[in-house]
């Protein structure tokens, strides 16, 4: 179902780190169905929660989740994810809402249970992703925008910075290039290169064998 995909929901980049986000630290997961015992109904999660709690609100067709409706996921009592919208067969299908415990919030297509097309996701930072989705994690053309004024506008492939792509850095980072300015160009996994100039994104620089200099 809307359920958490790759170890959590979605996967985006922030503050130069790609960083999962929608589930608590060293939560258990396994792919798997969920079951609302007092509804006697199940919900298909790509990657669950195991010792979680899951309800639903909407109706149920065979034994599985299947219309419109709120489920709604807890742990100890609290709330880890909240989706509303369509179900089909047990797992999210079409346009819905999903928000974690956090704060994060993702509005778009789901597809087979995890978000896949196109979709907004807000961060509690301040930081958007807008675009395109593929299991949970941003893949296709997208625009991640930080809160500090960075931008990353272009092709994404499972989550990463990859194909064409233009990074805007207002303000000089030594954690995420060369200097301030706009790398525009061919990304491969996070990793920009023109010339004596280099950007990352999602990677650290010297995974992309990229040498930092301390000023």
């Amino acid at each position: 179902m809307p359920g958490s995909t790759r170890r959590a929901m979605l996967a985006v980049v922030i503050g130069g780190a790609l960083v999962a986000v929608g589930q608590p630290a060293l939560a258990q997961t396994e792919a798997g169905w969920m079951l609302d015992a007092q509804a006697d109904c199940r919900a298909w999660y790509p990657t669950r929660l195991v010792d979680a709690a899951m309800t639903w609100s909407g109706p149920c067709k065979r034994g599985r989740a299947d219309g419109p409706g709120t489920l709604e996921l807890k742990l100890g009592g609290k709330m880890v994810e909240r989706y509303e919208g369509p179900m089909r067969d047990g797992a999210a299908e079409g346009k819905g809402k999903l928000q974690w415990a956090d704060g994060t919030r993702y509005e778009g297509q789901f597809q087979g249970g995890a978000p896949s097309g196109p979709g907004i996701t807000t961060f509690p930072s301040g930081a958007t992703y807008t675009g395109e989705h593929r299991m949970g994690l941003p893949h296709g053309t997208g625009i991640y925008a930080w809160r500090n004024g960075e931008r990353y506008d272009g092709e994404f492939v499972d989550g990463r910075a990859h194909g064409r792509g233009t990074y805007t850095l207002p303000k000089a980072n030594v954690a995420s290039a060369s200097g301030a300015g706009v790398y525009s160009g061919r990304w491969n996994n996070g990793c920009f290169r023109d010339g004596a100039r280099w950007a990352v994104i999602g990677i650290a620089p010297r995974d992309c064998g990229f040498t930092v200099e301390r000023r």
